[in-house]
């Protein structure tokens, strides 16, 4: 929601439904649900010409606390930064039980 000012569209993507239609019925709810959709889809299964194209070009993706659920966050990172357009930018926020990692030696940002 803080996002939705600043944003021409927000899609919000998760492999739980029920987050989906929770997070669509909030959009439904704040009469956003034009501007902000959610949908059922794991894009890290998904091989790249798989990938639909409304989820390719983005000006920006954000991942919120999910990294600490994924075993090979190198493979994830790639995959995200793969959605976006040149000069588009990816923040993760997450809490992380593990050492610092530096997401620009795991994804090439050329």
């Amino acid at each position: 929601m803080n996002l939705l000012s600043s944003a021409k569209e927000i899609l919000g993507l998760d492999t739980s439904k029920g987050m989906v239609e929770v997070y669509n019925q909030k959009a439904e709810k704040e009469g956003v649900a034009d501007k902000m959709k959610g949908r059922v889809i794991d894009v890290l299964s998904l091989a790249e010409e798989e990938i639909p194209e409304e989820l390719k070009e983005a000006d920006v993706v954000v991942c919120s606390m999910a990294y600490h659920h994924i075993e090979d966050i190198g493979h994830t990172s790639r995959v995200l930064a793969s959605l976006l357009k040149k000069g588009g930018h990816l923040f993760v926020v997450d809490l992380m039980q593990s050492e610092f990692f530096n997401l620009l030696e795991m994804v090439d940002c050329r």
